[in-house]
């Protein structure tokens, strides 16, 4: 079942469809949600760029980190996974945050300002040294 479809279920003033708000023709579904809505993919795009400059993107590769913490590698340059659980957590953290802020009070999701607030987030965490950010 999609989640939106899920959602619909128990709260349907607040979901009344279960396809995405910003692609109607498809269904708002976990992988959808998280990483391939494009608004969502330009985000993950950029921050995979910055951070892991030497690791080609993809949305599976993407999907493998999330889910099984399969980070990808890309010899020589193979980054540790204290580099890649801060970058995707803070990514996640703040793509569910305008997810949310989206639906329930029908805030924009602008990837580029999100972009902006999770590249300060990593800068200020305790998780990631400011002097780490350059090795990335």
């Amino acid at each position: 079942m999609a989640n939106l479809s899920l959602l619909h279920s128990f709260l349907p003033n607040l979901a009344p469809t279960p396809f995405c708000s910003f692609c109607p023709t498809t269904h708002a579904d976990l992988f959808h949600m998280a990483i391939a809505c494009p608004s969502i993919l330009k985000i993950w795009e950029s921050i995979w760029e910055y951070h892991f400059i030497y690791t080609p993107f993809t949305t599976n590769g993407l999907w493998l980190a999330l889910t099984c913490l399969r980070f990808p590698s890309h010899p020589p340059y193979n980054t540790s996974p204290h580099q890649w659980i801060p970058v995707l957590s803070t990514t996640l953290l703040h793509i569910w945050r305008a997810h949310w802020a989206h639906h329930f009070d029908a805030v924009p999701i602008r990837p580029s300002i999100i972009i902006q607030a999770i590249n300060a987030a990593l800068v200020t965490s305790p998780m990631l040294p400011i002097t780490s950010l350059d090795s990335i």
